[in-house]
């Protein structure tokens, strides 16, 4: 063979024809000759133009370099032909991992539908990464998140099996498994973990997404398990496909019939193909890619080197600004695109194949399919179940629009059960203002005893209950309506709004209840078995029993059922409950009684007529009972008074207001008691077992867990004013961590923290100083720091001074090792260390859950110089200059820049150690910010790991989830 015989497209054609009849067997190459005429084709264009420009050079060695080129590209595209030929019989594997949300519900009948059977005669092999993890948290809309039952994952074994005999009895697919933890995962890429953790690109967007770290791993774990059998079996896979595990699959992916026709090696993904990304790939592709699938070095690319390029995509997106938020997406249109295209392998979009995102609680965005009734009908089909819809107006059109989709089966039951009016149901209806750290007690409850429904009126200006509080609680769902009714002297009309639009010819009976009372059956299990016995008609009366304040002084977070125990006499002032059609609606309703229709009785339990109406001095007490918590805490009272009465308004509540707070100050009416009734408390917990995480002696008291200790002595001096709600969790944390002691400085007028202290220094080393002052100002803040200080400045290494919304994070995973090391090796005395902020997520108001769970969304927004100092008070701060270094701290709290001759601090911020400042709800915020304007920053980059770091050294606390 002469070398030209291959300088022109005859010749370089004649040679690859012959190369394959000598070496490609028949049935091949029979298979692929159309296949092979077009690969030649394409390979003798190339070369022809190459040549004709190779001919131009004078020189001779130019000619000869130009024809072994030609001769290598000719002999490349046979082996393609050769290598990637497919065997008589095409093999594939299918590679499944992610997080399997709903699998045995939702996701494994999508898969046997339109993965498995559709592939039941390509001789498929199955690969499955299980992500080991109880709950899956979905900041985002907290309302679905839910647990993770990892172990449906293995259904899919026997569901493989039995559709391979079904469709090809004689094939006996290979299915196997392989499991890991994020913890596990963090391991394996801990250097990159922490070099994203506190990473911004040029345009100050977090560079931090560790769920798509977590995501790739499982992707190069299941990948390796395939590598491993290959070679254990002596397998050759033609195809393979790359789909996960929390997707629905709306329709068919047959891959082999896809792939089969292809002349070169592809890949293939879903989405939403743009004009760029056929065009050159420029823009990327839009839409959630949840299905990739190709010939088998196309597919391996896809899988196994994204982190050999992720650290170099990192450095190229600190140095530019981006147009849209990290994602996987961007990664692969910026990285894995371009080099699949380098190594000659095509990269389409198919338009068809169309997953959905599935949630854990199992429900489904019907968004990414096409029309949503559309994907609605085709998801109910595939499960054999019909859903609840959810809907939302869109804002483009103005006109309501499905939204999702829910199989969980309360909701399904509640959704057919709320459609039918049944006769014998009962309903509450209550006006509520300010009540969101007791309502979803009381709310469980009342549910729990059978009422069919509950109606809140809220009474707060700004809607509290009415900016997402109902979709971040599933469980009430169909049995819950919020109605926003502002203004004052409401209570009256909003009974009487409520029996006229809610409760005539749904209901049978109704409560008007308040949201301290407590409605406690001693002889029937539910509301209706009660009512049936004793209220056929009219209405019927049940006395209070009115309950102590305990002597507690301040509010903690826990049950009201479980803090306030002791019990009084029964009062003679009564509740009562009416038949809905015995009810006169044309009049406003009173608190305590309804009026009724001529020929209708309010009566007790004894069958004894009620008369006044709102008082029974028989005081019957042993079928019913209100239990009424009308104190609570000194505080919470004090609190209560000053919102004054809702039958008042005007210049009449502001006097009744003013009188009611100064004899709560004074604890007028206060009374303690040794007499315990504790029917609330356990009727609760028989109802909803999960209230029992309370009854746990170190929830709140003392230590468990993983906890770290540490060599040297470090402590946090914070100061608190209104934060009872939340530092029991940030103690329990930073104890957890390994710090040594914490000083909490209480600058209330009336030391409220004092009986808190005295109860928390029992099991943890935390002291509680008073130091009347204010919180908001800085020269009274810097003057409590400096109190500890030069209180304790001797006893300690170092000392922190924090917010109680302020968590310390060390993202090396390393723990106080990390934070001594910068104590020991620093030679400022003091050193700054960036704060995190977090944003409200969207919420408004007050959740009864732990800060770290309720907030995961980091601010995009730069806050300029924000850090906390950290002071090496033991050898670095003579007492003379305490005085100047009150100044210095009040400068600091100003500005948030440390600058001090007493007390140099170092300008660098260090890489594994941050803070994560959580602003809490719009309103929590307001009420502790002197400054509002952050109040508003709701974030939007996820991070989970302070939440995970209290779950991993605390494990009781995730008893948390799934709690609303």
């Amino acid at each position: 063979m002469t070398p030209q015989l291959i300088t022109n497209r005859a010749g370089c054609l004649m040679v690859i024809r012959r190369m394959i009849r000598k070496y490609v067997p028949h049935d091949v190459h029979s298979q692929r000759r159309e296949i092979g005429t077009a690969v030649i084709k394409a390979a003798i264009g190339f070369l022809f133009g190459l040549w004709k420009k190779l001919r131009s050079f004078r020189r001779q060695r130019y000619l000869v370099l130009g024809v072994l080129a030609s001769a290598c590209l000719c002999i490349r595209n046979f082996l393609y032909l050769f290598k990637f030929a497919p065997h008589a019989q095409s093999k594939c594997a299918i590679l499944l991992y992610g997080t399997p949300r709903s699998f045995d519900s939702i996701v494994l009948p999508t898969l046997i539908e339109h993965v498995i059977k559709p592939n039941s005669r390509s001789q498929c092999d199955y690969f499955v990464h299980i992500n080991l993890q109880e709950f899956d948290e979905a900041p985002s809309h907290p309302g679905r998140s839910g647990y993770i039952y990892a172990n449906d994952t293995y259904l899919l074994e026997q569901a493989v099996i039995d559709i391979a005999n079904a469709f090809h009895g004689s094939f006996a697919p290979i299915v196997k498994f392989v499991t890991s933890t994020k913890d596990e995962s963090f391991e394996r890429h801990r250097d990159l973990f922490l070099k994203m953790h506190v990473l911004k690109d040029k345009s100050g967007r977090w560079l931090y997404f560790p769920e798509i770290i977590h995501l790739w791993d499982g992707l190069q774990l299941v990948w390796n398990l395939m590598k491993t059998t290959q070679h254990e079996n002596d397998v050759t896979y033609d195809y393979v496909a790359a789909l996960r595990t929390d997707a629905a699959y709306l329709t068919p992916i047959k891959i082999s019939d896809k792939l089969a026709g292809k002349w070169r090696q592809s890949l293939i993904i879903s989405g939403s193909p743009t004009a760029s990304i056929r065009d050159g790939f420029s823009q990327g592709i839009s839409g959630e890619i949840y299905i990739a699938y190709g010939s088998y070095d196309a597919v391996q690319i896809w899988a196994t080197e994204r982190f050999a390029h992720f650290d170099e995509f990192l450095n190229r997106l600190t140095h530019k600004k981006m147009k849209s938020i990290m994602s996987e997406r961007s990664f692969i249109t910026a990285t894995l695109v371009p080099r699949l295209k380098r190594r000659w392998i095509s990269v389409e979009v198919d338009s068809i194949a169309c997953a959905l995102d599935v949630q854990p609680d199992e429900s489904i965005s019907l968004f990414g399919c096409g029309d949503p009734t559309t994907a609605k009908l085709a998801l109910e089909k595939i499960i054999d179940r019909p859903c609840v819809p959810s809907y939302g107006v869109d804002k483009l059109s103005g006109s309501n629009q499905l939204l999702r989709c829910s199989w969980k089966q309360e909701k399904v039951v509640s959704q057919i059960s709320s459609t039918k009016i049944k006769k014998d149901t009962a309903a509450i209806c209550i006006i509520v203002s300010n009540e969101e750290y007791y309502l979803d007690e009381w709310l469980d409850y009342h549910l729990g005893l059978g009422f069919a429904h509950i109606y809140i009126y809220d009474n707060t200006d700004s809607f509290d209950l009415g900016h997402g509080w109902l979709d971040r609680r599933p469980r009430l769902d169909s049995k819950v309506t919020v109605h926003f009714y502002p203004g004052q002297d409401k209570q009256g009309s909003a009974y009487q709004h409520c029996g006229q639009n809610y409760l005539l010819g749904r209901h049978r009976w109704v409560g008007f209840f308040d949201a301290d009372e407590y409605l406690v059956l001693k002889k029937h299990s539910t509301i209706t078995s009660f009512l049936t016995e004793y209220c056929e008609t009219g209405a019927i009366s049940i006395s209070w029993q009115l309950h102590s304040w305990n002597g507690r002084l301040q509010y903690s977070p826990e049950p009201v059922t479980k803090r306030f125990q002791g019990m009084h006499s029964v009062d003679q002032h009564v509740k009562t409950i009416s038949n809905v059609d015995a009810v006169n609606w044309t009049v406003t309703h009173h608190p305590h009684y309804a009026f009724l229709k001529a020929g209708f009785q309010q009566v007790d339990t004894n069958g004894d007529e009620i008369s006044p109406q709102w008082q029974n001095l028989r005081f019957p007490s042993d079928v019913a009972l209100f239990f009424h918590h009308h104190c609570k805490s000194h505080k919470e009272y004090i609190g209560k008074r000053m919102r004054g009465r809702a039958t008042m308004s005007g210049e009449a509540l502001v006097k009744s207001r003013n009188e009611l707070v100064e004899k709560a100050k004074n604890k007028v009416g206060f009374h303690n008691t040794t007499r315990i009734d504790s029917l609330a408390w356990e009727k609760l917990k028989s109802i909803s077992p999960k209230y029992s995480l309370y009854d746990s002696p170190n929830l709140h008291s003392g230590q468990s867990g993983s906890v770290a200790s540490s060599a040297m002595s470090n402590a946090i001096c914070t100061v608190v004013f209104d934060d009872e709600a939340y530092v029991d969790e940030w103690v329990d944390y930073h104890f957890a961590v390994g710090f040594s002691k914490i000083y909490v400085v209480d600058v209330s007028d009336d030391f409220w923290m004092r009986q808190w202290g005295e109860e928390k220094s029992q099991t943890v080393p935390v002291e509680v100083i008073h130091f009347p002052g204010s919180k908001r100002d800085p020269s009274s803040k810097a003057a409590a720091f400096s109190q500890c200080i030069k209180l304790h400045q001797s006893n300690h290494d170092a000392m922190a001074f924090l917010d109680v919304n302020d968590f310390v994070i060390m993202p090396d995973g390393a723990g106080m090792a990390s934070w001594n090391h910068h104590v020991q090796t620093s030679s400022y005395c003091a050193f700054p260390i960036q704060r995190i902020l977090f944003g409200n997520a969207g919420q408004e108001v007050y959740d009864p859950l732990p800060v770290t769970k309720r907030f995961m969304f980091r601010v995009e927004e730069t806050i300029s110089s924000q850090s906390i100092t950290i002071v090496k008070t033991k050898d670095n701060v003579p007492t003379g200059a305490l005085d100047q270094l009150q100044n210095d701290l009040s400068k600091y709290l100003r500005s948030f820049q440390w600058k001090s001759k007493v007390c140099p601090g170092n300008p660098f911020f260090p890489r594994n150690i941050v803070v994560y400042h959580y602003l809490r709800s719009l309103k929590e915020c307001k009420r502790d910010k002197a400054d509002t304007k952050l109040c508003v920053l709701s974030g939007s980059v996820e991070d989970q790991f302070a939440w995970a770091t209290l779950q991993k050294l605390l494990p009781r606390y995730s008893n948390f989830n799934g709690f609303l």
